[in-house]
C-alpha cells in the first residue's frame, strides 16, 4: 500500500481533527529522513493512541519500520521521534499480553540507543556509561512534564496546559515501557495511573 494510502486510509477510519490534520501532512511528506516527518508520525501515532484507535495506532507505529535511516547518518531527533513510536508499540503489545512482540520492539530500542556516535562516543562502552548517566538522571517528574504543566495550570494557558500532557506521554509510554529509568521503575504503577489520566484528559479537552 503506497504511503498515501495508508495515511487516506486512517484518516477516512478516524476523523478526529488532531489524526486528519497529521494524515494529511504525511500524505505529503513521509520520508523518516525528514525530522518533520518523523515527529508527525509519532503526534499520529500516538493521538491514534489516545482515541483508542489501538489498530490503527499499531499500523502507523509498523510504518515506521520502514525506510529508515542509519543511526547518525541524519540529525538525531529524527530517531528520537522513531524510538517513541517503536516504545508505543511495545507498550501496545504488553497491553495486549504479547510480552515477546514487546520484548523484541525493546530490544531494538536499546540497540540503537547504544550504538556509538561515532563523531562523539566511539565506542559501544563510551555510548553505554553516557546513556546510563542518562537514564541515571532521568527523574519521573522530568517524563510526566509536571512543572511545565503546573506553570500552564496556574497562568490559565490550556492550550500549552495540553500539549504538554501530550508530549508527555512519548516519554512516559516510550521510556517507561523499556525498564531501563530507575525513577521511573520504581514509581511505575503511579505512572501508568498518570498516562490513563493525561489521556482521559486530553480526550475531553481534544
Amino acid at each position: 500500500m503506497a504511503n498515501e494510502q495508508i495515511f487516506s486510509s486512517v484518516m477516512e477510519k478516524c476523523t478526529e481533527k488532531k489524526v486528519v490534520s497529521c494524515c494529511k501532512k504525511l500524505i505529503k511528506k513521509s520520508r523518516l529522513t525528514s525530522m518533520a516527518a518523523a515527529q508527525t508520525l509519532c503526534e499520529l501515532a500516538y493521538w491514534l493512541y489516545v482515541y483508542g484507535h489501538i489498530d490503527e495506532a499499531l499500523e502507523v507505529c509498523e510504518f515506521s519500520h520502514l525506510d529508515i535511516p542509519e543511526p547518525f547518518t541524519v540529525n538525531y531527533n529524527v530517531w528520537d521521534f522513531v524510538l517513541e513510536i517503536w516504545g508505543l508499540e511495545a507498550y501496545i503489545y504488553r497491553k495486549q499480553g504479547d510480552e515477546a512482540k514487546c520484548g523484541e520492539m525493546v530490544e531494538r530500542i536499546k540497540t540503537v540507543r547504544l550504538t556509538p556516535n561515532v563523531k562523539e562516543l566511539d565506542t559501544a562502552e563510551k555510548q553505554a556509561a553516557f546513556y546510563k548517566r542518562i537514564r541515571e538522571n532521568w527523574t519521573f517528574d522530568d517524563a510526566v512534564s509536571k512543572r511545565h504543566i503546573d506553570i500552564h495550570i496556574q497562568d490559565g494557558s490550556k492550550s500549552s496546559e495540553m500539549g504538554y500532557r501530550f508530549t508527555a506521554l512519548y516519554k512516559m509510554i516510550g521510556y517507561g515501557v523499556t525498564g531501563w529509568y530507575p525513577q521511573l521503575e520504581a514509581r511505575k504503577d503511579e505512572l501508568e495511573q498518570l498516562i490513563n489520566e493525561y489521556i482521559s484528559i486530553l480526550r475531553k479537552k481534544w
